[in-house]
Formats: structure tokens, sequence, C-alpha cells
């Protein structure tokens, strides 16, 4: 989602017009749909979200890149180009998982603790460990995998 300049904002059109076509073009390029939120940026420029839908619908904000070409100039922020000349940075802030803990409760909450093998605490499961079976459990731990063995009573 391409989220635009809000209401209240800092900064020049040109600037935010410039951001939001980067932006654009970026989405373009990569060949992703999109939509987009008028009025959903952040206050210092425009951003692309990723949202996710909820076990129950709701829509999440998870990832989010967002151009800012406004706080450096705030800032005064310059660097030296290779011409030698004076130029101002572009900032690009960005959250891969959003805030961790909502990345999780969504992820936790969608697969009702199920969890994709590759986040699960406990990959493997072997019932009935006996000492015929001890290369199995030996060829597990050796892989790094965790598992976890339930004793012959318990089954």
């Amino acid at each position: 989602m391409l989220s635009t300049r809000p209401e209240k904002s800092v900064g020049s059109d040109d600037i935010w017009d410039k951001a939001t076509e980067a932006l654009k073009g970026a989405l373009v390029r990569k060949g992703w749909d999109y939509s987009v939120d008028e009025g959903g940026g952040a206050f210092y420029g425009p951003k692309i979200d990723i949202k996710i839908r909820d076990a129950i619908g709701r829509l999440w904000q998870c990832s989010t890149v967002q151009c800012d070409f406004n706080l450096p100039q705030r800032f005064g922020m310059e660097y030296v180009s290779a011409e030698g000349s004076k130029e101002q940075p572009i900032m690009v802030h960005r959250a891969i998982f959003g805030s961790i803990e909502r990345f999780f409760g969504v992820l936790l909450e969608s697969t009702a603790g199920d969890f994709p093998f590759w986040i699960a605490p406990v990959r493997v499961k072997r019932g009935g460990i006996t000492r015929e079976s001890g290369w199995a459990r030996k060829r597990v731990r050796a892989k790094g995998r965790a598992w976890e063995a339930i004793p012959r009573e318990s089954l």
C-alpha cells in the first residue's frame, strides 16, 4: 500500500511529489500490485506499508519503508558527493516486522499456536524411544534440530 501526504505534514509540495514518485516507481519496477492510502503517510514523508490481516479480519501494519526528504533538510544534513559538491541525503526509514510484538501477535493468532516449521519450538516428535530407535534420535540431534521424546508410557 502506498500511503501519501497527510493533512498535517512538513515539507514542500515539490519534496512530497518527488518522494511519492520515488516510492511509486519502486513498486512499479518490482511489478507489485498496490493500492493508495490517501493521507496515510507519516508527517515527514510518504511510505510503503505492508499490512497483514489477522484471524478475525483486522488489518495490521507490519512492514513499512518510508522515504524522508524532509528531516535531512530540517536537520541541515549534508554529504560531499563524488564530484565534491554538498548534497542533501534522502533518509529511508524501515521496519521489517513493524513492532515485533504485533508481528508475533498476528502470527500466533493466525496459526492458533500451530507455528510453521521454521519457527516451531519443537519440530520433530518421536514416540516410543527404544534401544532399537536410538540411531534415529542421534541423527535428528546431529542435524541440530529441536526434538522432543515422548516416553512409551505416555503413548
